[in-house]
């Protein structure tokens, strides 16, 4: 859990913008463990054809990320996230195995 800056240590701008960081991720966070305890349904022609999309809902572009952190990988964060993510998800068997390894009990806030 990373810690949010004391306000008269930053900016006042840095100090919201760290604040509502924490926020989205708390939310991103709370989205990949509701998804997580359904991993076992998701199928390889699943992957492929998410693969396939432009773009993403901000919600399952959030629990991605989530996931390709779980998983070790660094998403390029910015407007390049999806394609980072799905350079991530290239090998889609290893990449499902690797979503099999990560269990909701394991998962700490």
């Amino acid at each position: 859990e990373a810690p949010v800056p004391e306000p008269e240590t930053v900016s006042r701008d840095a100090f919201i913008a760290a604040a509502a960081a924490r926020v989205d991720l708390e939310h991103a966070f709370a989205d990949f463990k509701e998804a997580a305890i359904n991993l076992d349904g998701i199928s390889k022609g699943q992957l492929m054809e998410l693969k396939s999309m432009q773009a993403l809902p901000k919600p399952l572009l959030d629990i991605l990320t989530c996931v390709s952190i779980l998983k070790g990988d660094r998403p390029q964060p910015g407007p390049h996230i999806w394609k980072s993510i799905k350079q991530s998800m290239s090998n889609t068997a290893y990449f499902l195995d690797q979503l099999q390894c990560i269990a909701p009990e394991c998962l700490d806030e």
